[in-house]
């Protein structure tokens, strides 16, 4: 059976209060879960901006989730709130000018990549061509995943790359006629 109560009743306003306790106890929990995870957030951001090891690909990545994290907790107000906006604000803007200035130093260094296999196939000592490679190959590497003009760069280095290749293959050849003929 249900109770019907009456909206005036003694009993209906005490279940009133005591629904509207609950409901502010929830909101007080809810809003310190909130806080909690606002302030991991910032944490994982200030653990971020000193963590050097990383490629920019893999601090692009982790910036973008804490980003949406923070966006799917939609706190905007009470008490550390805008203690808490504010210290995340300053060090997202923080770490997005410093990946921006890490984008454009990778860009360059890869041009720089470009730029030394181009005087690699123009060298006339081969004896260290393939190392050499190797070790342009590893630094594009190391550097991964910079920018949208990515795929222009690398088009460039791998043609350079093949181009050593080719050069490589021509005094292997040579030297391998060199061989027999003795």
């Amino acid at each position: 059976r249900q109770l019907k109560l009456d909206d005036q009743s003694p009993e209906q306003q005490q279940y009133d209060k005591l629904e509207a306790k609950v409901s502010q106890k929830l909101k007080k929990f809810e809003h310190e879960d909130k806080c909690q995870l606002l302030e991991k957030l910032c944490s994982e951001l200030e653990e971020l901006k000193k963590d050097r090891n990383k490629k920019l690909s893999e601090r692009q990545n982790q910036i973008r989730k804490v980003r949406d994290q923070f966006k799917d907790i939609n706190l905007h107000s009470g008490p550390n709130v805008v203690t808490l906006r504010e210290r995340f604000n300053t060090l997202n803007q923080e770490l997005t000018q410093e990946l921006s200035w890490e984008r454009w130093s990778s860009s360059k260094r890869k041009e720089d990549l470009i730029q030394k296999a181009t005087q690699l196939i123009e060298q006339e000592d081969t004896t260290q061509f393939r190392e050499e490679l190797q070790k342009l190959q590893a630094e594009w590497k190391e550097i991964g995943f910079t920018s949208r003009d990515d795929d222009k760069l690398w088009e460039q280095f791998k043609q350079k790359c093949d181009e050593v290749y080719q050069r490589l293959k021509v005094v292997q050849d040579e030297n391998e006629q060199k061989r027999e003929a003795l």
